[in-house]
């Protein structure tokens, strides 16, 4: 099928919301107070990121939920022109160096393309794809809309295939 460069801001915003916004207060309804009562518990980024999380308001939540449906109202017209979104499935290789070093970078470009699947509703199937040169496997990530997953699962096999038949067999 053909392929086509898209704009991904939209999908970048969701992934935003779900990091540096509202939705991470669920987080803190569910373990804050323990994290509060606890100061030495949990790993000190994510503990900073929930407990920052206290500052979101209500209307915060109003304007993410909105962002949210705005979005899924654009993305009815997205899949009237494409059949599926196909992305890495993990934004870049990292080391546990450059993890040690910035917690949250590393994790949070690793989702960069598919962290805005769960709050878009999207369907979504990881295909593997190949193997670098320092054995670290790599992938891809089939996203469409909700419901798709039978079409997402023939496109993974068809992909695979394609890629089986290109390799030797030695």
């Amino acid at each position: 099928g053909a392929i086509d460069d898209i704009n991904f801001t939209p999908f970048l915003e969701i992934n935003n919301l779900m990091f540096f916004g509202p939705f991470v207060a669920e987080r803190d309804v569910a373990v804050g107070g323990f994290l509060r009562e606890n100061p030495s518990a949990g790993d000190p980024v994510v503990r900073d990121i929930i407990l920052k999380s206290a500052t979101q308001t209500a209307a915060d939540a109003y304007r993410a939920y909105y962002k949210i449906a705005e979005t899924k109202r654009w993305m009815m017209t997205f899949w009237e022109n494409y059949d599926a979104l196909m992305v890495p499935t993990v934004g870049t290789q990292v080391t546990v160096e450059q993890v040690i070093a910035d917690p949250l970078g590393p994790n949070f470009n690793n989702g960069y393309y598919t962290n805005f699947a769960n709050p878009l509703g999207l369907a979504a199937i990881a295909v593997p794809h190949a193997v670098t040169r320092a054995g670290v496997p790599y992938g891809i990530t089939f996203l469409g809309p909700p419901q798709s997953e039978s079409h997402l699962v023939d496109l993974a096999d068809r992909f695979s295939g394609e890629l089986n038949a290109g390799r030797s067999k030695d």
